[in-house]
């Protein structure tokens, strides 16, 4: 890997720990994620299995959607 990409890496970490110290939830994302290895799309399956292991998924989805974060105000 190249040590331009690392900044990427390090930016995606720096924004996780920020969520994860102040808003409870961020293991919504990981879950997300998780789930996307076993299907790629938010299809009704991917749904299902949100709802299997996680089931207040939606709460935490939007108590996220609602951070003061917009991508088109991020300076790279």
């Amino acid at each position: 890997m190249d040590a331009s990409q690392y900044k990427d890496y390090v930016l995606l970490m720096l924004f996780v720990k920020y969520v994860s110290d102040k808003y409870a939830g961020l293991e919504y994302i990981v879950v997300h994620e998780l789930l996307h290895l076993l299907e790629p799309t938010h299809n009704h399956r991917f749904v299902a299995l949100m709802d299997q292991f996680m089931p207040k998924w939606q709460h935490f989805r939007d108590m996220l959607n609602k951070l003061p974060v917009r991508h088109e105000e991020w300076e790279y």
